[in-house]
């Protein structure tokens, strides 16, 4: 609180200096103007008084512009030099004008800018008064000394000079403002001058004396408001009573007197509140004294105690007896109810602190209750007089307490309790400096708790910690970084290296040789000094029995009872290996048996290959005499009764079905042997094809085409072409029992890696549980007297789409229609969206 004050009041001081440097230039450059357009009232201010000369409105305007720069007290070397330049003239100025007076010289300086014509008040035209000259030497004196005490003392100089020129204009004393019959001060001027001389003193508040009078301590109070009052009661009553004589009111004599019966009474209040308020400072700076004391031994109390009830006890009973306090309670928040913990001195329930509750009706009107609710220190200097809780005044009239101060005080920033202090005597807790003691002592005492609550969570954290590290089922250890010695170890370590517990801890981890290659230890902290942690590092240790096993070993840098340590963690993967080894092995037998197996039915593939071609081959011949025979036979046999005609039909038909059978299945066995060759497709385009090629077929039909967007996908032209053809075809031929035929052909992207493709119609359809059959080399579902087909378009469909990494599938309603699907994979450059 003293600290914003000072800050405030410093503010204060340097909107203060701002005021009066632009006010000292603003009447410099108006007395200025005054002096160049000759008017009379620009030059004094006041009808009838002595004018301000120019030299002075001059010398008050370099002034004014050095107060201003003066303002910071960390001048730059720049500001520095000018506010000297600015100095120096008006000190030359001022002392030049003094010397013309003392030695009855004229310089030529005096009207150097003005003429001045009049004679009022003025023994020489243009100079200014004695009284100012020296004013303005003392001014600029100050301004090169400010940093200085001389500096300080100087401005006072000036200041007390000014006021007595002051007082002289205000009285007509001619004396104190008009020496020897020289040139008068103008009044304006010992009004600026007295404002200049306190601006001058403000612009530095850390100078001896005005740090003295901006002091916040009480003497500094009492010097301010006896510096003011002094004055201004003086000068308001002095000219009063020479009003009064002026006015024939009362004689000389009458006034001399009623002027010293008043000075005496003012001095003798002033002195009395002066008195009082020395001593109300001193008494509250004996309470603080007490409160710091107090303040103290809580502080010792909070190092020493080592638990919140023993730190409850402990405070009450310090307050008592070294804050001088009646009573000490603290209580805990519990939901609504405040239950005590912990009291000294006069018993809680005499003074009816118990039973308490904070509920909201009584929130408000308990200081105690208002103390928790805001989490402010809540104060009462007479409880007795105490208007805020009628309940709580009529308790405390019958007891020997009448100051109060509730003091909240928080866990984890939430209000858990508070500390009330009770005293006998009245006044208590009132002062700034006494608050901002308790709210130390709530501070400390939240502090304390903060920490008690922290060590235990520590504690239990250790015994959380110590659970876990024991129970572990992994091996762990836990070794001092800097020579390596075990600190701690869990029981599943002990088996893992198989020493018992006793024989490691305290000892070396080098003493064992655990690891099977030494060298790698030493990598292991190199590393983790460097990186902080290790994960999963694969090791090989050498248990006491001999044996080795392979572990994965994880480290960490951690504190352990306040020093460096490595917390290591053991996977024991000797089995996994073992394991690992036996798959390895029985993957390499698996990877040659199916080496073999794979040249097996290459060998095969490649005889059934040759076997179709051959077969193939061999029934073209056979087929085509049949075909060509049948054909003679009709040009010939033209006796032949209808039967035999359709004899030789069927057989003709049956030729043709077998070239188609034969030309298929040459197809589909060149097809697993030709390589791809992709490109970017258009899938639009070759439906757009295919429609063409099938229009033989539509021709006459009522087909609704339903085309969606088809972007284009990179793939082998040729073969999508017939994948296309295919599904395309079938979806004609299966609607050829619908008067309407409904095929729609569409494309969606469920993912950014492929594109599905789906050919619908409202065709025959088929059942679900046959699915697997359509795709079938020679499967069929449908009959050739219900619909022609080989039953491998199908097969080479998903032939095809397989080799592009894609997939076929189908859905389908007996009778109601069909839907036949299959997704390619987009390139990673592809930036089609469907």
């Amino acid at each position: 609180m003293h600290s914003r004050s000072h800050i405030d009041t410093k503010s204060l001081l340097q909107i203060f200096v701002k005021v009066v440097s632009a006010l000292t230039i603003t009447i410099g450059i108006v007395v200025l103007v005054g002096w160049a357009l000759e008017i009379p009232f620009l030059k004094s201010g006041i009808p009838g008084s002595v004018s301000m000369k120019a030299n002075t409105a001059v010398c008050f305007l370099l002034v004014g512009v050095a107060l201003g720069l003066l303002r910071s007290v960390q001048l730059r070397t720049t500001k520095r030099q000018v506010t000297q330049i600015l100095a120096a003239l008006v000190f030359t100025i001022g002392l030049l004008s003094a010397i013309q007076y003392v030695g009855g010289w004229n310089f030529g300086i005096d009207e150097i800018l003005f003429r001045d014509e009049t004679t009022h008040l003025t023994s020489h035209p243009g100079r200014m008064a004695p009284v100012t000259g020296v004013a303005f030497i003392l001014l600029a004196a100050g301004i090169v000394l400010i940093a200085k005490p001389a500096g300080q003392y100087l401005f006072t100089a000036a200041y007390f000079l000014s006021l007595l020129a002051f007082i002289g204009n205000l009285f007509g004393f001619g004396l104190l403002y008009r020496f020897a019959g020289y040139t008068a001060v103008a009044f304006p001027t010992s009004i600026l001058f007295i404002l200049l001389s306190l601006g001058f003193l403000a612009a530095r508040p850390t100078g001896a004396i005005t740090s003295l009078l901006m002091s916040a301590l009480p003497g500094g109070r009492t010097i301010r408001l006896a510096t003011v009052l002094t004055t201004v009661v003086i000068i308001v009553l002095g000219w009063l009573i020479d009003l009064c004589v002026d006015r024939g009111i009362v004689g000389t004599h009458a006034g001399l007197v009623v002027l010293i019966t008043l000075l005496v009474v003012f001095f003798s209040v002033a002195i009395y509140f002066g008195a009082r308020m020395l001593l109300r400072a001193e008494e509250q700076e004996a309470i603080a004294v007490r409160l710091y004391a107090m303040l103290s031994q809580v502080n010792q109390a909070i190092v020493r105690v080592k638990t919140p009830a023993e730190l409850y006890q402990a405070i009450c009973d310090v307050s008592t007896k070294f804050g001088g306090l009646a009573c000490a309670w603290i209580g805990l928040v519990e939901t609504t109810d405040v239950r005590s913990v912990a009291f000294a001195g006069v018993k809680p329930e005499k003074c009816g602190l118990l039973p308490f509750n904070i509920d909201p009706e009584s929130q408000i009107k308990a200081l105690i209750a208002e103390s928790i609710r805001t989490s402010n220190v809540v104060t009462c200097i007479d409880l007795q007089v105490e208007e805020r809780n009628t309940t709580i005044r009529e308790l405390f009239q019958s007891c020997d307490c009448r100051a109060f101060a509730a003091i909240p005080f928080r866990l984890r920033g939430k209000a858990v309790g508070v500390l009330s202090l009770i005293s006998p005597a009245a006044g208590m807790f009132q002062a700034a400096a006494e608050i901002r003691l308790l709210e130390e002592m709530g501070t400390d005492i939240s502090f304390a708790l903060d920490s008690m609550d922290t060590e235990a969570e520590r504690v239990k954290a250790e015994e959380n910690f110590s659970k876990a590290f024991h129970s572990n089922p992994g091996a762990m250890k836990i070794t001092r970084a800097s020579d390596g010695r075990y600190l701690e170890l869990n029981e599943a370590y002990t088996q893992l290296v198989g020493y018992q517990r006793d024989e490691l801890l305290g000892h070396p981890t080098s003493d064992f040789h655990l690891y099977l290659h030494p060298d790698q230890r030493a990598e292991l902290v190199q590393r983790l000094h460097a990186t902080g942690s290790i994960r999963n590092y694969e090791a090989i240790i050498q248990t006491k029995p001999g044996d080795t096993r392979t572990v994965i070993a994880s480290l960490e840098l951690v504190l352990f009872n306040n020093e460096a340590a490595i917390l290591s963690t053991f996977i024991d993967i000797t089995d996994r290996k073992n394991a690992e080894r036996e798959i390895q092995k029985l993957n390499a037998e698996l990877e040659e048996r199916v080496r073999e197996r794979t040249a097996e039915l290459e060998g095969m593939n490649d005889e059934l290959e040759s076997f179709s071609y051959s077969v193939s081959h061999d029934l073209r011949a056979p087929v085509r005499h049949i075909s060509g025979f049948v054909e003679l036979l009709n040009k010939s046999a033209s006796g032949l009764d209808e039967k035999s005609r359709h004899y030789l039909t069927t057989i003709a038909n049956a030729a043709r079905q077998m070239g188609t059978l034969i030309d298929e299945l040459l197809a589909f066995s060149r097809m697993g042997r030709a390589a791809l060759q992709k490109t970017e497709v258009h899938i639009d385009q070759l439906v757009q094809q295919v429609m063409a090629d099938l229009h033989v077929d539509t021709t006459g039909r009522n087909i609704d085409w339903r085309i969606g967007f088809l972007p284009p996908v990179f793939a082998d032209r040729t073969l999508l072409k017939s994948v296309v053809t295919n599904l395309i075809s079938n979806a004609v031929k299966f609607t050829s029992t619908r008067p309407t035929a409904v095929i729609e052909i569409s494309a969606h992207q469920p993912d950014a890696h492929e594109v599905v493709y789906a050919v619908r119609d409202n065709g025959v359809g088929f059942d679900m549980q046959y699915v697997e059959k359509l795709f079938g080399l020679f499967q069929r579902l449908h009959g050739t007297h219900e619909f022609e087909g080989t039953g491998v378009g199908l097969a080479n469909v998903r032939r095809i789409i397989h080799r592009h990494g894609g997939r076929a599938w189908a859905e389908g309603v007996p009778d109601g229609g069909a839907a036949f699907y299959f997704s390619l994979p987009l390139r990673e450059t592809s930036t089609c969206q469907v």
